[in-house]
């Protein structure tokens, strides 16, 4: 669990990406419904969801991230700050980012994890 290797780059284990749950069943987050759309924006390919909340543990570091889902390399990233990118972009997906000129990259990373999670798939999150 400590650690992973990807085309000779060595990824230290960071945590298990674990989603709210109610009952056993991943908690659905549909943020969209909160936002006041004044501008009547549509909703771009990813922002229906459903989605889900999750964080990480406080890691200030910049780099290379690694999501693996079964122990299969689904997404690579950059960040300049890990646990801002995983808790207050990707972890809590905000309202506006789910329309048109929002993070689509947000909603998509966290519809990937949801999807992953609410089939029991076992995800982990890595760092370099």
């Amino acid at each position: 669990m400590g650690s992973a290797e990807i085309f000779h780059y060595d990824f230290t284990y960071i945590c298990h990406l674990a989603p709210d749950k109610v009952d056993g069943k991943v908690k659905p987050f549909f943020p969209q419904r909160s936002y006041e759309n004044r501008q009547n924006l549509p909703l771009h390919q990813y922002g229906a969801g459903p989605f889900c909340r999750f964080t990480i543990p406080k890691v200030a570091a910049e780099g290379v991230y690694l999501i693996c889902v079964d122990g299969v390399a689904t997404y690579v990233g950059e960040c300049e700050n890990l646990d801002n990118r995983f808790n207050t972009g990707y972890g809590n997906i905000s309202p506006r980012n789910c329309f048109v000129g929002g993070q689509s990259t947000n909603c998509r990373i966290n519809h990937h994890i949801y999807d992953a999670a609410d089939k029991s798939s076992e995800i982990k999150l890595y760092f370099h």
